[in-house]
């Protein structure tokens, strides 16, 4: 199995940037019309999607709003979450994503299924909290042999 790190280097290289384009994408914008909506230009725009230029926190928030994003998305401290993967008794795999009060939990009958299952739990669970307007906890910074580093929606994870 490739380390989903490996297969998409950009995401450790830039993982605010390639979050800016990811979600402009998905909303089907190009760089001119993010622009015309924030106020940003599109050269910015473009910079900071290459790493070229720092995303500020007035921009990610600009951003954000356009593309129907938490503004923390596009900071690179508050895009993977640690995951707690365990062995299960009965075989396969729990996970537990210690940040969210009331947790957050999902399953699987393996690693990779587990962690796959990981990162869209982790991304419904922004949604929600997002919709419910509900704050966002920045993510911990745990060690240990069953520790992951989990990004929302993209399946697969590092070792933390």
């Amino acid at each position: 199995m490739i380390d989903y790190l490996d297969a998409f280097p950009q995401l450790r290289e830039n993982p605010g940037g390639t979050a800016i384009r990811g979600y402009r994408y998905r909303e089907g914008l190009t760089q001119l019309q993010l622009a015309a909506i924030t106020g940003i230009s599109r050269r910015h725009i473009s910079d900071m999607e290459n790493g070229r230029r720092p995303i500020g926190k007035e921009d990610a928030k600009k951003l954000a709003q356009a593309l129907n994003a938490d503004y923390m998305m596009f900071c690179e401290d508050f895009l993977t979450y640690p995951a707690i993967i365990t062995p299960a008794e009965e075989g396969g795999y729990l996970v537990n994503f210690p940040d969210f009060e009331g947790g957050a939990f999902t399953e699987g009958e393996t690693l990779e299924e587990a962690l796959y299952n990981a990162a869209e739990v982790l991304d419904l669970v922004l949604e929600d909290r997002r919709a419910k307007g509900q704050t966002i906890p920045a993510p911990g910074r745990i060690d240990g042999p069953n520790v992951y580093m989990v990004v929302p929606g993209v399946p697969g994870a590092r070792r933390g």
